[in-house]
């Protein structure tokens, strides 16, 4: 089987970009959860900012996602980071 295929590289700041996270992010890893079960796998990313937690050595990254509002120009603003404890 064939597939059309390309592999490319990406800067860090297209990438902070195009998520609207605030400057001086950092995305430190990105990878495919292959263990979901949706198709296709979601894009984990790890990133790090001075204005999230510090996590230490060995131990999980929590999880969380920023959280962003359409301004009235229809373009997304970051507001804050989100995490897990925010449900």
């Amino acid at each position: 089987m064939s597939a059309n295929l390309v592999k490319f590289r990406v800067g860090n700041e297209i990438l902070v970009d195009a998520l609207h996270l605030p400057r001086g992010t950092v995305i430190r890893h990105v990878s495919h959860d292959i263990g979901s079960c949706m198709y296709p796998a979601p894009i984990i990313i790890v990133a790090e900012n001075k204005d999230l937690p510090a996590v230490e050595e060995g131990t999980e990254i929590p999880e969380g996602c920023p959280v962003l509002q359409q301004n009235e120009n229809g373009d997304f603003e970051f507001v804050k980071w989100g995490t897990e404890n925010d449900a």
